[in-house]
């Protein structure tokens, strides 16, 4: 994981120098929506088939961040684009007054890690492309997945 990306998300915080210090620790920082990008929450069933058809169908799939032990996944999404996921099963959308609990870009900490496209670019996810799969996987009758929650 390059240096680049480790000041990308850290600037998202209140005070990116201290959130990089907790990272040296090995420790998780909060993160803030609304600084330098929107988050989502979308549950873990639902993002990996999103997942799969993003990458089925050539699209790019940005950075997320991932905890199997939560069943949860956070995507980072283009600033003033979350709302439009208000109100679709298996998602909710943070305000900016909500903390993203992250690990170091680098590790696995507290039960999360991040996922990052390959190459230096940590280009967003389309948020259209993404409401596309989860809607798209939500009205499947073999998703994993059914009115949002887990099966």
């Amino acid at each position: 994981m390059s240096a680049s990306r480790t000041a990308w998300l850290a600037r998202a915080s209140i005070v990116p120098a201290a959130t990089l210090d907790l990272w040296r620790l090995g420790c998780t920082a909060p993160l803030l929506p609304g600084r330098e990008w929107d988050v989502v929450r979308v549950d873990f069933a639902l993002a990996v088939a999103s997942v799969r058809q993003l990458k089925g169908a050539g699209r790019h799939v940005g950075p997320y961040l991932m905890s199997g032990a939560e069943r949860a996944t956070w995507w980072l999404l283009p600033l003033g684009t979350g709302y439009r996921f208000a109100g679709e099963g298996g998602v909710a959308v943070h305000p900016g007054d909500w903390a993203l609990l992250s690990p170091p870009p680098t590790r696995y900490v507290g039960n999360r890690v991040w996922v990052f496209p390959e190459g230096e670019s940590p280009a967003l996810t389309s948020p259209a492309e993404l409401l596309g799969a989860v809607r798209q996987t939500l009205g499947s009758s073999h998703s994993p997945v059914t009115a949002g929650r887990l099966a």
